[in-house]
């Protein structure tokens, strides 16, 4: 699959002028998750992007994709799905199903929740997905590695990390889709307060490294 080992960069004008959430039927990610096990062999093409050839019956894929952000954010009207009368193709390459999914559902977030998950919703990854075969981004490893061993509301997480509001959000979209990530709600009058301790939290550990920072550099410079 294309760009699978390349590393996302986020900024903050990632979220600007965009819904904070997505639904997947705007995208071929809708496609995907309304496939059937029973299904032996799809095609779905985009005419500019490229196509997927799907085997949802033994959950294998091979990907035609020059540019895997492209087609995963391209309008869902714009693919041609054919159910094809034919063996699937024996191959070396076939992807798993569940990284297409990934793909699928991380590049459509584009810094965003999937519909059905809010910024307060405290969640746990029940597994790590297999980061050697998907998009990378700075932080992903980290996200997993709190997500898997702490349930924490998203935005509590992104904070206590201090990463990017959209890298968080489409992680999360991502890990979602795929079945790892168990709900475990609470209010979000205490998700706020938790948010608010965490900020201010992550403000006295960054007041302590600029007071270490000065001491060093008057150290160095007392002693000139």
């Amino acid at each position: 699959m294309s760009n699978m080992t390349s590393e996302l960069k986020w900024d903050r004008s990632t979220m600007e002028c965009r819904r904070n959430s997505f639904t997947v039927d705007d995208y071929v990610i809708g496609i995907l998750l309304k496939l059937s096990p029973e299904q032996t062999y799809v095609r779905i093409s985009h005419p500019e992007k490229g196509e997927l050839l799907l085997s949802p019956e033994s959950g294998e894929c091979i990907s035609r994709i020059s540019d895997a952000a492209g087609f995963y954010q391209a309008p869902r009207s714009s693919f041609t799905f054919t159910e094809m009368n034919e063996a699937f193709p024996l191959t070396v390459i076939a992807q798993n199903m569940e990284d297409v999914m990934w793909e699928a559902a991380f590049h459509a977030a584009q810094g965003r929740l999937i519909d059905g998950l809010r910024k307060f919703d405290v969640v746990q990854f029940t597994r790590w997905p297999n980061l050697t075969r998907v998009s990378l981004t700075p932080n992903v490893m980290r996200i997993c590695a709190l997500l898997t061993r702490f349930p924490s509301g998203i935005c509590l997480g992104q904070v206590i990390l201090d990463v990017e509001e959209a890298e968080m959000y489409s992680v999360c979209s991502a890990a979602k889709v795929i079945g790892i990530v168990n709900m475990l709600n609470r209010s979000v009058k205490f998700d706020e307060a938790e948010v608010k301790l965490a900020e201010a939290r992550v403000q006295k550990a960054d007041e302590i490294k600029s007071r270490q920072f000065l001491s060093r550099l008057f150290a160095k410079l007392s002693g000139l």
